[in-house]
């Protein structure tokens, strides 16, 4: 890539087994908490090595990673790598699978800090020939605000999203990992043409390429990070909003996504709109409306209950009822935006 900048820790492994690859942006106030974590990584037999994309930051970022990160002594091999400009995640991640060098792939997110053991646990599965991708478990930061806490139960709970990120017991969809923390073989990574250049929904087209490809989609809930949740009921929205655009378009390109669960949210909110309407040009007959808003407030009771239970925190009760009211609210309508408007940024294979 024209203007692409490499740098290189000064003693980088011979011949590592995996390669963990970072893609950031702008974050280098968070990115250095998962990198302090990766060099913390023990139990891999093997050598590993971390590849961080910056992905076109205006912040100091590549400064921090060249002048700060590579120096570190008795850390994995590292490799930093500048893109001229912003590729989106997709696109980041495939530039530095470009520059690792190992058979083996490992993907973190910079917003997420892995447990010691994580990349062992993670990568662990691939032994078997027939798994073809495997992804970890995800909790929340314990430095978190309340919100933001509030919206990973909402993300995460089987209440709230039936399991479908994992968890053991019965999932509405299929299950299928995440980018956040996934782990793939080399050779079936470029066998499938690596990630799509999408801004949203490129870890799970990529999941979704494997399992055509008849590779078999694992969870393993020992290979653990913890989440830096949005905190803010405006960043919760675009979040909820751009991952139910990015469903829309990725069942519209494949029939692999297309799951009950996906469209309940979307015919909900049409089913809301259309009892609302009625509402208003027949005043008198308000009951379907108001069986609606009152089960999704009931069911956004429970679920904020829940959360202050497991939490053993009042705070949360309320806040996870507007955060999934409002999750669900941007999700279909993102969605319904997406059926008439697919996203067009992505190679359709």
């Amino acid at each position: 890539m024209e203007g692409e900048r490499v740098a290189f820790s000064p003693t980088p492994a011979g011949n590592p087994r995996a390669s963990v690859i970072v893609a950031t942006r702008d974050r280098s106030d968070r990115v250095r908490a998962t990198l302090d974590a990766l060099d913390g990584q023990d139990g891999v037999a093997g050598a590993f090595e971390v590849v961080v994309v910056d992905d076109g930051s205006a912040d100091d970022t590549f400064a921090v990673l060249v002048h700060e990160w590579l120096d570190r002594r008795d850390a994995p091999a590292r490799i930093a790598v500048r893109s001229p400009r912003p590729l989106g995640p997709g696109a980041a991640r495939n530039l530095g699978v470009r520059h690792a060098r190992a058979p083996v792939l490992a993907f973190l997110d910079d917003d997420c800090v892995p447990e010691p053991d994580w990349l062992a646990n993670l990568i662990a599965p691939l032994a078997s020939a027939e798994v073809g991708a495997v992804g970890g478990a995800e909790g929340v930061l314990a430095d978190q605000p309340p919100l933001a806490r509030a919206a990973h139960f909402a993300l995460t709970s089987p209440l709230t999203t039936l399991r479908v990120r994992g968890g053991a017991g019965p999932r509405g969809a299929r299950y299928r990992p995440r980018g956040f923390s996934m782990a793939v073989r080399r050779a079936d990574f470029d066998g499938v043409g690596g990630f799509p250049a999408r801004a949203h929904g490129e870890d799970l087209e990529l999941a979704v390429r494997l399992e055509r490809a008849g590779h078999r989609l694992v969870h393993e809930p020992r290979a653990r990070v913890r989440h830096r949740r949005r905190t803010t009921v405006l960043a919760l929205w675009r979040q909820a909003y751009a991952m139910g655009r990015a469903r829309a378009s990725l069942v519209r390109t494949s029939r692999g996504h297309a799951e009950p669960l996906y469209f309940l949210p979307p015919l909900a909110l049409l089913v809301g709109t259309a009892a609302g309407a009625a509402a208003l040009l027949s005043p008198r007959r308000p009951l379907p409306l108001l069986v609606g808003v009152a089960a999704a407030c009931a069911y956004a009771a429970v679920a904020g209950v829940a959360a202050a239970r497991a939490g053993r925190d009042r705070a949360l009760a309320w806040r996870v009822a507007v955060v999934f009211l409002v999750g669900q609210v941007a999700y279909g309508l993102g969605f319904l935006v997406g059926v008439v408007r697919p996203e067009r940024d992505f190679s359709v294979r």
